[in-house]
């Protein structure tokens, strides 16, 4: 199609009018021998003779023998270098004897490997030139004469004199009036086009010293600037000892001939060798020519259709108001495009696609047609072929997820069932494909039988149909039928060759607009696993619809922050134990609301990876880290997290190495992979594994120990650091199971020499515990909180892990107008929000009465507890006792521990709280006994 559209373009309003019209030259072509193998119907008018007198012949069978013998020593020059050439005179010897001059040009036709097949050209007769010019030189006076009837300015130079005589004609062809500068030969040399001045030069003087006769075309510019193109020929006088005395020529103006050569080379190189079918008719649509393509499609020779209207190739397919609303096109715009259905001249229809446009004369007068139409036949029907693959599932031959999404825009919003298997992924695994797909394939006819009647039923992915009622508006009758299909579905056992398999299934149902109903199905679904609903139907009402509106929110607040550039970095230290300083940093994502918010990866994580949103927000992590790295003073390493899928995709494997050679810090770089499941493709995983390790980075994987899949990637993969589960070690200083399962991964690691990394280290008492374990790196809330600046991260030298700590129970009475909002401004100014320093403290209150415990280094209590005596809203203060040490276990006060010492646990044993227990988990009414016991000590 869009070879027609240029067919349209290139060709003019006057472009077949000079077809017809130009008859002055014949365009010819041989084959590597020199023979012709194709010669235009001009050949008679030149030589004679018709075409099929000279195909099979050589150009040199029609010059005598010296003339041959002449030509052909020119002709081998240019066939031995595959050169073009043009303006080569030869004289040929016509049928009836008489002869003829030709001027002839050609082109090397070359194959896809450069090598020579042929040549094509034109002649031009020049045999009137020629022979005007031979008289020229023996009668002066038909110079003017010659002018008169040619427009051709003639010239005089004289050698000895160099005096240049121009006729008017010459002047004007220049530009110039009659005699308004001197005619010098340097004059005429300035006038010509730079780039074929030295050419015109070399011809001349090279003309004189053979005493030989030259013809030449070349450019000139005139006194305007105006470019043109003129034809120049020469012949000499000489004196009684043969030398050339003068120099006699003419100069022809032939832009406008170059012009239309160029036109009707291009025309006749577009009809002639362009794949689409061209039909020319004249003013009343009875058809002139066509091309040879336009033979191929239809079946018709050209000679069979000349003189006939183009309703000889109507199907008859097509209404009589198709034809009326296309001619009206026609009239009045000058053009058409559109299908249409044909018929070849064996009665074969096809479907082609048609261009018809108008050429006018100067007048505006249409005076042809020209249609110019490529059959689509196959196109079609490959496009129905390939619709008919893109909307059917392979698998069950249901229609696909495409055909669904093509169907609800061309229906109003109605209600839709999603039927998805549970657990799919593992009946694939353990079945295998085969098993699997026949599974499908039988769930999918017993949906049918149930199903197909009323609604329209499609397999949109492996383990996922979707039922739309389509027209049908009743949602009870809809809800019943899903509902009885789940019930036959759940109680059938299908027999798979020789095995049972049962499944389970989940069902919702839902509605809304074409382009967002996937969407909340998927998220329905989600919703009724989460709440172990086998189905469901939404309500508008119901919490999932703020669900899936936030997630909508996220949807778009995700495309618009990456277009914002408020997809940020931030960067949380790793502590060495080895080196007792901050070595690595992990790059976590945060997403920045237009208000300055910073939201957390829990906010939108989950949505990225529905949105299709992940790719990109990995990549945007990934160049952010390089560029904090590049900017960064000191030699720290960057954990980047990434998942299986990321792993499994080429392109992402060449964006990292891309990446990576452009800036040259492999080795400051480790993918934390980020695990969901079990590997399904392990090839992938290792390929990017190897890779990554060949450039020098390192490979880790995040959450070790959540699950047995932990255990087996580390056999499979050659992992370099595990990060310990969070939930492991956050429990490790209250919960022996998890300090056991801790040990038991330190000392497997150990043995194949794996680093390891805790995380949620967020107090003193678990720093200690992973730091006696032997664990390498620490990463938590302890070190600190993650930043967006390296730079605000805390400095090794901030971290204390041996300094003594206290313990410190006070009551205190505050003033009676101080409300237990109050209390908590008090409490809020007595440790103020430092928990970087494990600063804590629980707070009971009973009317004004305060009852708090602090824990924390030594300096800063006192320094609390200074700042608390001071402050005049206690009316009175009493320390209760108080422990200092430098080997307290501790938990952080707001869990709900209090160190583990005697000395504390004695201070509590009266009143019966249970060890270990804070304060504000102990039973109330103890509490209560316990406030209003030490209120007896004020």
């Amino acid at each position: 199609m869009k070879n027609m559209l240029k067919d349209k373009d290139s060709i003019s309003q006057s472009l077949f009018k000079e077809i017809s019209e130009i008859s002055s030259d014949w365009v010819w072509e041989l084959d590597e021998l020199g023979r012709y193998t194709y010669v235009s119907s001009k050949v008679e008018v030149f030589l004679g003779y018709t075409d099929s007198e000279v195909l099979g012949k050589t150009p040199f069978d029609f010059m005598s023998k010296k003339e041959a013998q002449r030509v052909q020593e020119l002709f081998l020059q240019y066939l031995t270098n595959k050169e073009a050439f043009k303006n080569l005179e030869n004289t040929n010897i016509r049928k009836d004897g008489h002869e003829v001059v030709l001027l002839t040009s050609g082109v090397p036709i070359l194959d896809t490997e450069g090598n020579l097949k042929g040549y094509r050209g034109t002649d031009k007769d020049i045999t009137r030139e020629t022979k005007l010019i031979s008289k020229l030189e023996n009668q002066n006076y038909l110079l003017d004469q010659a002018q008169e009837i040619s427009e051709v300015g003639h010239w005089n130079l004289h050698l000895q004199t160099n005096i240049l005589t121009w006729s008017d004609q010459v002047y004007r062809i220049f530009g110039l009036k009659p005699q308004e500068l001197d005619s010098t030969y340097e004059n005429f040399l300035h006038y010509l086009h730079p780039d074929d001045r030295e050419m015109v030069n070399e011809t001349y003087s090279n003309s004189v010293k053979s005493a030989k006769p030259y013809q030449v075309e070349h450019r000139i510019i005139t006194k305007d600037g105006i470019e043109k193109y003129v034809e120049e020929r020469c012949i000499h006088t000489f004196d009684e000892n043969g030398n050339v005395k003068s120099s006699i020529g003419t100069v022809h103006d032939i832009t406008q001939r170059k012009k239309n050569e160029q036109e009707i080379k291009l025309a006749s190189k577009v009809f002639t060798h362009s794949n689409s079918a061209i039909l020319i008719t004249d003013k009343n649509n009875i058809i002139t020519t066509a091309n040879k393509a336009f033979e191929i499609m239809t079946g018709y020779k050209k000679e069979e259709i000349i003189g006939k209207n183009p309703k000889v190739l109507g199907s008859g397919w097509s209404k009589k108001k198709f034809y009326e609303d296309m001619w009206t096109q026609i009239l009045k715009d000058g053009v058409w495009s559109g299908q249409i259905w044909d018929k070849k001249k064996n009665g074969e229809i096809y479907h082609a696609f048609e261009t018809i446009i108008t050429i006018k004369d100067d007048k505006d007068e249409i005076v042809n047609y020209i249609g110019i139409s490529e059959d689509i036949s196959s196109l079609v029907k490959e496009q129905k072929e390939k619709e008919k693959v893109l909307t059917t599932s392979q698998v069950t031959g249901l229609k696909n997820r495409y055909a669904l999404l093509k169907d609800l825009k061309e229906e109003e919003e109605g209600f839709t069932a999603l039927i998805d298997i549970n657990g799919f992924h593992q009946i694939s695994s353990f079945y295998g494909f085969d098993i699997s797909n026949k599974l499908l394939k039988k769930l999918s006819v017993m949906i049918e039988s149930l199903c197909e009647e009323k609604y329209e039923i499609y397999h949109i992915q492996a383990d996922t149909f979707v039922v739309n009622m389509l027209k049908d508006k009743n949602l009870k009758v809809f809800s019943d039928t899903i509902l009885q299909l789940l019930d036959l579905i759940e109680n059938h056992t299908f027999h798979i060759e020789e095995f049972e398999i049962p499944i389970s299934i989940t069902g919702v149902i839902a509605s809304d607009k074409a382009q967002t109903i996937i969407n909340k199905l998927d998220m329905c679904l989600r919703y009724a696993r989460k709440n172990h609903l086998p189905f469901w139907v939404h309500n508008e009402n119901s919490d999932f619809h703020k669900i899936f509106e936030n997630n909508l929110h996220w949807t778009k607040e995700l495309k618009s922050a990456f277009k914002e550039d408020r997809v940020v970095v931030y960067f949380q230290p790793i502590y060495a134990f080895n080196t007792q300083k901050v070595e690595r940093y992990e790059a976590l994502v945060r997403v920045i609301d237009n208000d300055g918010n910073v939201f957390t990866p829990n906010h939108f994580l989950s949505v990225a990876e529905s949105s299709n949103q992940m790719k990109k927000l990995t990549k945007t992590v990934f160049l952010k880290t390089l560029k904090a790295l590049r900017s960064c003073k000191e030699d720290y390493s960057f954990s980047i997290n990434i998942s299986f899928s990321d792993m499994q995709d080429p392109e992402f494997l060449e964006f990292v190495k891309e990446n990576l050679y452009e800036h040259n810090i492999a080795r400051r770089i480790c993918f934390e992979i980020l695990e969901t499941e079990g590997i399904v493709n392990e090839e992938p995983i290792l390929d990017f594994i190897e890779t990554v390790h060949q450039l020098g980075c390192q490979i880790a994987i995040d959450d070790f120990g959540s699950g047995y899949a932990n255990f087996e990637n580390l056999i499979k993969l050659d992992i370099d650091i595990i990060k310990i589960d969070g939930s492991l070690i956050e429990k490790i200083a209250t919960h022996q199971d998890a300090y056991d399962i801790v040990d038991a991964i330190i000392s497997f690691t150990k043995k194949r020499k794996i680093k390891t990394i805790a995380e949620f280290v967020k107090n003193r008492s678990i720093f200690n515990i992973v730091n006696s374990l032997g664990i390498d790196y620490a990463q938590g809330y302890y070190i600190d909180k993650p930043k967006a600046n390296i730079s605000d991260t805390i400095e090794t030298n901030e971290i204390s892990f041996n300094e003594p700590y206290k313990t410190l129970i006070y009551i205190s009475q505050a003033k009676e107008d101080t409300t237990y909002d109050g209390a908590i401004a008090i409490l809020n100014a007595s440790w103020n929000n430092n928990r970087k320093s494990n600063v804590g403290g629980v707070l009971l209150y009973d009317k004004h009465f305060f009852l708090q415990l602090l824990n924390g280094p030594v300096d800063k209590i006192d320094k609390i507890f200074e700042r608390i005596a001071d402050d005049p809203r206690h009316h009175t203060i009493r320390v209760l006792g108080e422990v200092v040490s430098n080997e307290i276990e501790f938990d952080e006060w707001n869990m709900g521990f209090l160190p583990k010492h005697d000395a504390i646990t004695d201070m509590f044993e009266e009143f019966e709280v249970e060890e270990g227990i804070g304060l504000y988990n102990a039973n109330f009414d103890n509490m209560k006994n316990l406030l209003k016991k030490l209120t007896l000590y004020i």
